[in-house]
């Protein structure tokens, strides 16, 4: 089975990446494909046709994944613009006219040394994805609020990621 991860920060110390890697370790009986920000062009719908390469194995991979996760940081209360390109990019028809994200099954994750812990970025999502008929696991989700930069939230939260990873689980395989 094949759980895709759009992490939507590239920075290299993102809590948000070390949040998505903690939770893999509970699917570690699946095959984990993980795309960054600097995996996707800015879209551009002169870019649609014909499809890179590049898009073409992000496409692939997502259509073979059984779930997709989210790990979204929240910038200014609100998605950010890089997490709002992967999606512009996975909305649009391939080149036979089919479109990825409708009947996926997804689930949204967010960390932030702030206070609101990426819910408000997370209510975006969820309506993003629900108008785009995503399938949405949306009383499933980790938001962690005043994360450490020590990653010592991870200890915190383990039994909080393992819950979040067994439900998922179950909301994928329905």
């Amino acid at each position: 089975m094949k759980l895709v991860f759009l992490i939507g920060s590239q920075r290299e110390g993102s809590l948000n990446k070390l949040l998505a890697k903690e939770i893999e370790k509970e699917f570690d009986d699946y095959d984990i494909v993980e795309y960054y920000p600097n995996d996707f062009k800015m879209f551009n719908g002169d870019l649609e046709k014909p499809e890179e390469d590049w898009i073409k194995e992000i496409r692939e991979n997502i259509r073979e994944a059984e779930g997709i996760i989210i790990a979204s940081p929240e910038y200014n209360y609100s998605i950010p613009g890089t997490v709002k390109n992967m999606i512009d990019w996975l909305s649009r028809p391939n080149e036979e006219g089919k479109y990825l994200i409708g009947g996926k099954n997804f689930a949204i994750v967010g960390v932030t040394m702030g206070l609101d812990g990426t819910r408000l970025a997370q209510k975006e999502l969820i309506a993003i994805l629900h108008q785009l008929r995503a399938n949405i696991d949306a009383s499933n989700f980790i938001a962690v609020p005043f994360a450490d930069v020590e990653g010592k939230f991870i200890q915190e939260n383990k039994e909080r990621i393992k819950n979040f990873a067994d439900k998922f689980k179950k909301f994928i395989a329905k």
